[in-house]
């Protein structure tokens, strides 16, 4: 890609020679005035705070209605220097049974002028971090690492949303690697954008890595339909599992990856938070030590690896050929692709992952070719968690929002917006 200034902030200097846009209700004057402005961050509190900022269009989805109002004064000393409303909120999505769900995540609207048709948004899907409450990224006043590419989004121009998923926060139960919870989470997260700015562009992008590559996939799948009134122009996904449905098959043989053990418990737990069968698993791991069953499914990635380790050795994972089968069906069921999308998709994978082998990943995106989504593949000479969401991909989005062609490895005819 030829260097060149990034569309975004040809945008923002743009902007800041316009006139500011004249609010028609009061209420969005009074808060575009004070987004505009230099001071210190609007930084949430507790407390109701629902659907500040009326809606635009004609019929208004009631998934992304915020729920609940968390305190944010932490994210606002961490962000208020690049961020003009900082908001950590509840609110409501939609679950793997199509039953409404309560949803944790951090909200940010950039310092400036916004363009004119309002800040573009990115909205980040976030890698594994345990299938507890209070895992979720949010909860951290860095977000589990994902600050710095948080804050350099904002300085670029976008609103960012970042969802913490069904059941990381504080209460409920996480659905691990469920697509379409996690797709649904990442889209109601950019609606939950429009109800705190009225200067919030419907354009958006998806982007994730890990668990979040497969989420923002799936966000892109659902777009078309679940994403009514929003604009998505693309969606990049790093190491993404999306058809993990060999897993079943290697612990079946013994023949899992030391990565692939230490997530094992976690599918496991998710498939049965999402309502699954498996058989007597289910069982066994309620008859394992509370102390160990907790630090397997927890926060912290040594712990849980350890913790895995000693659960395999203790036989709480010992799936009979039956419940494998039953797993199986589970993988199958979430595996991606399932639909063409109708938005370019660029993902990332590295030739030495040990968790998400190259060869499920390009399996996959040959069906997505075959779908006719246009896919820009990139292999990277790394192991699963040595990828990052960069400059690059920040790029990639860039061109998404500017209009660019894709120089994709499978092209739909009209996906190069």
């Amino acid at each position: 890609m030829m260097a060149r200034v990034s569309w975004v902030k040809e945008r923002i200097r743009a902007a800041a020679v316009m006139p500011a846009r004249l609010a028609v209700v009061p209420v969005l004057a009074v808060l575009v005035l004070a987004q505009c402005g230099t001071g210190p961050p609007r930084v949430g509190g507790g407390g109701a705070y629902l659907d500040p900022v009326p809606w635009r269009g004609t019929d208004r989805p009631p998934q992304g209605r915020i729920l609940e109002r968390l305190d944010a004064a932490d994210l606002g000393t961490s962000f208020g220097a690049s961020a003009r409303t900082v908001e950590r909120l509840v609110y409501r999505s939609t679950g793997p049974t199509g039953a409404d769900s309560r949803v944790s995540g951090a909200f940010f609207i950039p310092r400036g002028t916004p363009p004119a048709a309002g800040w573009p948004v990115v909205s980040i899907a976030h890698g594994t971090v345990g299938v507890a409450n209070r895992c979720g990224p949010t909860w951290d006043s860095r977000l589990r690492g994902y600050d710095k590419l948080v804050r350099s989004l904002l300085d670029a121009g976008y609103a960012v949303a970042l969802t913490d998923y069904e059941g990381l926060g504080d209460d409920g139960a996480h659905p691990y690697l469920d697509a379409g919870a996690a797709g649904r989470n990442v889209i109601d997260a950019v609606r939950v954008l429009h109800r705190l700015s009225a200067d919030v562009d419907r354009r958006w992008a998806a982007v994730g890595d890990s668990q979040g590559g497969q989420a923002a996939w799936a966000a892109a799948e659902l777009a078309q339909d679940y994403g009514i009134g929003l604009d998505l122009v693309g969606a990049v996904t790093l190491s993404p599992p999306l058809n993990i449905t060999p897993l079943a098959e290697a612990g079946e043989a013994d023949a899992l990856t030391d990565d692939q053990r230490t997530v094992l418990p976690l599918i496991v737990e998710g498939a049965l938070n999402a309502g699954h069968d498996l058989g007597g698993v289910s069982a066994r791991l309620g008859g394992v030590d509370d102390d160990l069953r907790a630090r397997a499914l927890g926060c912290d990635s040594a712990a849980r690896a350890q913790a895995a380790r000693h659960l395999a050795s203790v036989g709480g994972l010992d799936l009979s050929a039956d419940e494998w089968d039953l797993l199986s069906g589970v993988l199958r069921q979430n595996a991606l692709p399932k639909k063409p999308t109708t938005v370019p998709v660029l993902v990332v994978n590295g030739d030495r992952d040990q968790m998400i082998p190259a060869e499920w990943t390009g399996r996959a995106i040959a069906q997505a070719c075959s779908f006719g989504t246009g896919v820009d593949h990139r292999f990277e000479d790394a192991g699963h968690s040595d990828l990052r969401i960069d400059s690059r991909a920040t790029d990639w989005l860039a061109s998404r929002f500017a209009g660019d062609p894709v120089q994709a490895t499978c092209v739909q005819e009209g996906a190069n917006r």
